[in-house]
């Protein structure tokens, strides 16, 4: 069973209650969840109530949830989710330790942009497509040419000591490593498309 990739894909197969992509979607993003708790200053238990509270926010709001890149970034929009309880658990950790008025003054303020929190959720997105690019091309690649391929172009070794490594040919190499970027450059364009816009290419590997 192929499971969906692209956030769309899975987007949609969360809107018709399959198990399998709420399992998916969950791996996917509590790591995410959980670094950005600990980087707001919340505790282990904390962090676990707020990937619970995140997916039970999303799983309650998927099923109306229009996807579509021209209005918002899927990752803006969960963000958003995110920080708003990292707000609501730090309320209420103070809730009984001071006085009325300071909680109603906490309580008014309102979310303020936060540079670092973004670019700690760009980087976690960053990996999410990495992980989905090369995913992909696993599947569509066979095991020796993704060896090739991770080697050679990935990793950065040389023609010489590839061959000699997966007892294939140069000439080989080199196709499998022109034919695996070209790949490579339509995944990028076809998943970027839909959420990150040109904020990630194939030099970023």
């Amino acid at each position: 069973m192929r499971f969906p990739t692209t956030i769309k894909t899975l987007i949609d197969k969360l809107k018709e209650g399959d198990d399998a992509s709420w399992q998916i979607f969950f791996e996917r993003y509590r790591n995410v969840i959980i670094d950005l708790g600990v980087l707001k200053g919340l505790t282990d238990d904390e962090c676990e109530e707020l990937l619970q509270e995140v997916m039970k926010r999303f799983y309650q709001r998927s099923q109306t949830f229009v996807f579509d890149p021209d209005i918002a970034k899927f990752r803006t929009y969960f963000g958003r989710i995110i920080n708003g309880l990292i707000i609501d658990i730090k309320r209420k950790r103070i809730k009984n330790t001071v006085s009325d008025d300071v909680l109603e003054s906490v309580a008014a303020e309102e979310p303020t942009p936060d540079e670092l929190f973004d670019n700690v959720l760009q980087e976690h997105w960053r990996n999410i497509i990495k992980d989905d690019i090369l995913k992909i091309m696993r599947e569509r690649l066979s095991p020796v040419n993704y060896n090739i391929f991770e080697m050679h172009v990935l990793q950065h070794v040389s023609v010489a000591d590839t061959a000699e490594a997966l007892q294939v040919s140069a000439a080989r190499i080199y196709l499998v490593k022109n034919r695996g970027l070209k790949m490579m450059k339509n995944i990028i364009n076809e998943i970027v498309a839909e959420d990150e816009r040109a904020e990630f290419n194939i030099n970023d590997f």
